[in-house]
């Protein structure tokens, strides 16, 4: 995915408050999911386990869901943007999420610090 700049996913708040409740009910491990959206809209959320083997410090949708989720998000040619929680305070930067050989989709990070652009530069290099 290409994105442009200006590019911008509107939630609607009960999927955002989903999420959320995801989220915390994964606490204290990450937490993990996709969003399926459709012209910039979010329209359905896909909350998911994490499958990873150290789930506290590290988050993976398992194949079964991606596949579930994919066929899913086929049914009405949507995109998928997937999203997980960093419970440690410190921020952790991981590039573009790979989903296929082609394949990259967008990620949305859950924290519990608000992080301004310069206050996540300095954190991330210190």
């Amino acid at each position: 995915m290409v994105v442009e700049e200006g590019f911008v996913v509107r939630i609607p708040r009960a999927i955002y408050e989903e999420m959320v409740a995801h989220v915390v009910a994964g606490y204290p491990n990450e937490a993990c999911g996709a969003l399926g959206s459709k012209d910039g809209q979010v329209v359905k959320n896909y909350p998911t386990a994490n499958a990873a083997e150290h789930p506290d410090d590290f988050s993976i949708i398992g194949e079964a869901d991606l596949l579930r989720i994919f066929e899913d998000i086929d049914e009405y040619d949507g995109e998928m943007i997937y999203y997980h929680s960093h419970p440690s305070p410190r921020p952790i930067l991981r590039g573009a999420i790979r989903i296929g050989p082609n394949a990259i989709s967008s990620s949305m990070l859950f924290s519990p610090i608000v992080f301004t652009p310069s206050r996540l530069m300095s954190e991330c290099s210190g």
